[in-house]
């Protein structure tokens, strides 16, 4: 397991940790620790938030590396997982955690409730995707019915945490960001993040995306830490801003476009748009 931190603190909880190949742990705020699974071409982020009587897990990976130590490596606290969507790299460590909530969305209940195997993702037919050795065809993830479901506005109190709930449709039906209020932090899910952003999937809407994003706008200031789902740990404020002008640049037809693997790519200083043709 690879720690990345701050000070002598954070050399000391490494020292601590049990070794794993898998995740790159990094405290990027005093009470939150991203858990990156960078040997995947997806570069998938999850979040654990550390309150002083419950902590919080936003999204649980792709469920090939044991995420649940990673996390009893950080903290003893009885831990809830928030998730942002029902896609498989972002619910595959589901069935470790006790507690699961995921918004109240057909769509999103119905990939949660069926699980995956690494069979049927594409994603994971071909080992040249990763930097370790990795096994993709031989793993799956039970389906699991949520603990509960939330809604678009919803306050989530969890011990001294409170989580503003942000229904931000276009990647998926019910995709939502999360807002940490006390501690000023947008969890971004697969709405924001450097790198391509998908909206060309069965299930995605790129008006519903430039509309989420604009929405999204709103809840952020020049000291809000923005934690991406993909590709990075922390992003600047301003990609919420350059995203949002660029989805609206390119259903203005403003932005030229490109041909990539029977989609158009849509591309960008610091983000790229896939859509279908």
């Amino acid at each position: 397991m690879k720690v990345e931190g701050f000070g002598r603190a954070s050399l000391l909880r490494e020292n601590r940790m049990k070794q794993s190949t898998w995740f790159t742990i990094r405290k990027i705020h005093p009470h939150v620790f991203a858990l990156a699974e960078f040997f995947h071409w997806e570069k998938v982020v999850s979040y654990l938030v550390v309150g002083q009587k419950a902590a919080v897990l936003v999204d649980s990976g792709m469920g090939y590396g044991d995420i649940h130590g990673a996390i009893r490596s950080i903290t003893s606290l009885p831990v809830s997982v928030l998730l942002t969507h029902g896609h498989w790299d972002h619910i595959g460590g589901v069935n470790l955690f006790d507690t699961v909530f995921i918004y109240k969305d057909h769509f999103e209940q119905k990939l949660l409730a069926q699980g995956f195997s690494s069979k049927n993702i594409p994603e994971l037919h071909s080992a040249k995707f990763f930097k370790k050795p990795f096994h993709p065809h031989h793993y799956s993830i039970n389906g699991r019915v949520p603990s509960k479901t939330f809604q678009n506005n919803q306050r989530l109190h969890m011990g001294d945490l409170t989580f503003l709930v942000i229904h931000t449709p276009g990647h998926t039906p019910g995709s939502v960001c999360f807002k940490e209020i006390n501690l000023n932090i947008l969890f971004t899910g697969d709405a924001i993040y450097p790198g391509p952003l998908y909206g060309h999937l069965p299930e995605s809407d790129m008006l519903a995306f430039a509309s989420s994003v604009q929405k999204l706008a709103a809840w952020v200031d020049h000291k809000t830490i923005i934690c991406p789902g993909h590709n990075a740990v922390v992003a600047q404020p301003a990609l919420v801003f350059s995203v949002g002008k660029g989805l609206q640049d390119i259903l203005g037809g403003k932005i030229s476009r490109a041909e990539k693997n029977g989609f158009w790519e849509y591309h960008f200083p610091s983000f790229s748009f896939l859509s279908r043709i």
